[in-house]
């Protein structure tokens, strides 16, 4: 008689674990989720030709051919003078710097820290590192190479300059409109490092609008409008509160690193877009079955 009760037992087992597991896929397709997106390089991007116009295509030119230098050391030269650009709050500054920002392997200098958590304006910084541009040339150095720096900080620091030079990432768009229209995606939040008078500039801007017009005004976080700044836990924090959800409902997509691993320790589902490789984000977003 033992065994007929132990197939018996077998069979309720497996009929209660079959229904557990019909409940479990039930609950996972009618899940909805929030898509927190980040904004640079991942839905908007800088356009290189009409940045270098900004600076001089004849200065670009002369400096590649005639000085024989590389162009791309330009971006190395302006941080190094940023950095020699002293916070304007030693003290709130070692707070932001407790969580630093990294721009392809190169941290991010203090100051650039401050201007992103709005603690400081891009004017300020811009007159200060043209002293320190003033110093150089004075000691000496290449007066062309000091002016394309100059003109860099110029266009990174001018509101206006430089949100007319960043445009969409058409394929990423194209994701963000079919999560738009998905009946598993209930919210879609913007969370970026931003600088609040850019992004005022930014936000309105016509051909920014394939963009923008997917999102409340309400559903947009700034890091400068609130003093914080990824990868700081405190402003993913920040959004689970104000949006009153969990990281498990959330899919964040951001392009750096260091942000990606800060949001899977707080429980996000994540997608890393590599640069260029902006087909990942549709491919994860159906994988996952989102879109």
């Amino acid at each position: 008689m033992q065994e007929p009760e132990s197939r018996e037992s077998a069979a309720t087992t497996k009929s209660s674990n079959a229904t557990e597991s019909s409940t479990e896929t039930s609950h996972d397709s009618e899940q909805q989720y929030v898509v927190i997106w980040d904004l640079g390089d991942t839905l908007l991007r800088r356009n290189v030709i009409g940045l270098v116009k900004e600076v001089s295509f004849k200065d670009f030119a002369m400096y590649t051919f005639y000085d024989r230098q590389n162009p791309y050391e330009i971006k190395n030269k302006v941080f190094d003078i940023l950095e020699k650009v002293p916070p304007k709050d030693p003290e709130s500054c070692r707070l932001l710097t407790e969580t630093p920002i990294y721009s392809e392997g190169r941290r991010l200098p203090d100051c650039m820290m401050e201007w992103l958590a709005g603690t400081e304006s891009g004017c300020n910084i811009f007159k200060k590192a043209c002293k320190v541009i003033k110093e150089q040339k004075q000691s000496g150095n290449s007066r062309r190479e000091l002016r394309m720096v100059e003109n860099s900080l110029r266009i990174i620091f001018d509101p206006l300059v430089l949100s007319t030079h960043m445009k969409p990432i058409s394929k990423s768009v194209k994701a963000l409109c079919r999560c738009s229209t998905s009946p598993k995606v209930k919210k879609q939040i913007i969370l970026s490092n931003w600088d609040c008078d850019s992004f005022d500039k930014l936000s309105y801007m016509p051909h920014c609008n394939k963009i923008f017009k997917y999102f409340d005004r309400n559903d947009i976080v700034v890091s400068a409008a609130l003093h914080m700044i990824k990868p700081n836990p405190a402003i993913y924090m920040y959004v689970f509160n104000k949006f009153h959800i969990t990281a498990k409902e959330c899919i964040y997509i951001d392009d750096d690193p260091n942000n990606i691993a800060i949001g899977r320790q707080l429980g996000m589902r994540c997608i890393q877009v590599e640069k260029g490789n902006y087909n990942n984000i549709q491919r994860e977003l159906e994988s996952i079955g989102v879109i």
